[in-house]
């Protein structure tokens, strides 16, 4: 199954600046011990996507409040792009520009990066998620729990952030990762998801329902 990738389209130039084409966790992976030969390994690498950071970021937090001291996005960017909830513990999130898509009812799984990342050296906990790439189009969001905030994190660009898994009806699917371009008809799905978001509270799943029969017989991957 082809899977479809895509970068904002209001972007000027929509350029790789800000989106690090997603790779298999098989080609991120090279150095691997002799477990690599194990079937049930090499299966789940090699259906395994990582997604890069495609910017330089670091963060602090004192006096109960969430600081950038470095990045290489413009202010004006990071401001747009990043919001932070303070509870027991500071909640982060930072919008890619980066969406998925299929053209057959599948479901993404997204995940923290814990294989390429030293988990004793992690400041965060990355919240996972899961829908519908058929009847949902959004850009991916980066968020997590800051779970030790006395250390600053950092974060580099290259460095894997997130990992995604797909399900189809087919069990045994293979899929392929493929750029496509933002049409009108996918800008017009994006907007209408990211917006139902903002207004209608707790109610994703209906809404995945109402946009799925809006899709039907359009396609956006060739």
């Amino acid at each position: 199954m082809k899977i479809g990738w895509y970068t904002d389209a209001v972007l000027n130039p929509p350029s790789d600046l800000f989106v690090i084409e997603p790779i298999r966790l098989s080609e991120q992976e090279q150095n691997l011990g002799h477990y690599k030969h194990c079937p049930a390994f090499s299966s789940y690498i090699s259906q395994t996507f990582v997604i890069k950071s495609p910017f330089d970021l670091e963060l602090s937090f004192n006096e109960n409040k969430v600081r950038v001291l470095n990045s290489s996005l413009d202010k004006s960017e990071y401001e747009k792009n990043l919001t932070v909830d303070i509870g027991q513990y500071p909640t982060v999130q930072m919008e890619l520009h980066i969406g998925i898509v299929s053209d057959a009812p599948c479901t993404i799984e997204i995940f923290g990066a814990f294989f390429s990342t030293n988990e004793q050296d992690l400041t965060y906990r990355v919240i996972p998620g899961t829908y519908d790439i058929y009847s949902w189009q959004r850009f991916l969001n980066f968020a997590f729990e800051w779970t030790n905030f006395q250390k600053n994190i950092i974060i580099k660009r290259g460095q894997p952030i997130l990992y995604m898994r797909f399900r189809s009806r087919n069990l045994n699917e293979k899929y392929q990762m493929v750029r496509i371009e933002m049409t009108d008809d996918l800008l017009a799905a994006v907007k209408r998801c990211q917006s139902s978001k903002l207004f209608l509270k707790g109610k994703s799943w209906s809404l995945m329902s109402i946009n799925k029969l809006l899709r039907l017989r359009k396609k956006f991957i060739t």
